[in-house]
């Protein structure tokens, strides 16, 4: 069942608004999403504008942004990215001085890294 709010549909309301806010910031007040804001304010004739000057929408702080990502990162790859997982895959090739490394973990005479 699709909820809509009937405020929307007031263009009159929505108007007054829009002069006030930005279309995102309307619909975090209303509880539903910018497409529908967008779609009534177009329906109704009123050309979205530019948030000059506007209320804009609250926005979370970066350290915030960093800690939410770490751990959505760290809740999908616990033992973090490597071989073709990684960001900065590339195919297993790699240049060195010698020559051409290939990543090959099965072949049997692979060099073996020590950790110390």
């Amino acid at each position: 069942m699709r909820i809509q709010n009937e405020r929307l549909k007031d263009v009159e309301w929505l108007r007054s608004e829009m002069a006030k806010k930005s279309m995102h910031f309307i619909a975090d007040e209303l509880g539903c999403t910018y497409t529908q804001v967008r779609y009534w304010a177009i329906k109704g004739g009123l050309k979205p504008a530019k948030a000059d000057g506007k209320q804009q929408r609250p926005q979370k702080n970066p350290e915030e942004w960093s800690r939410i990502l770490k751990q959505a990162y760290a809740n999908r790859w616990p033992e973090g990215r490597t071989g073709k997982e990684a960001g900065n895959w590339k195919g297993g090739r790699s240049k060195h001085p010698i020559g051409w490394l290939i990543y090959t973990p099965e072949h049997p005479k692979r060099l073996e890294i020590m950790a110390e």
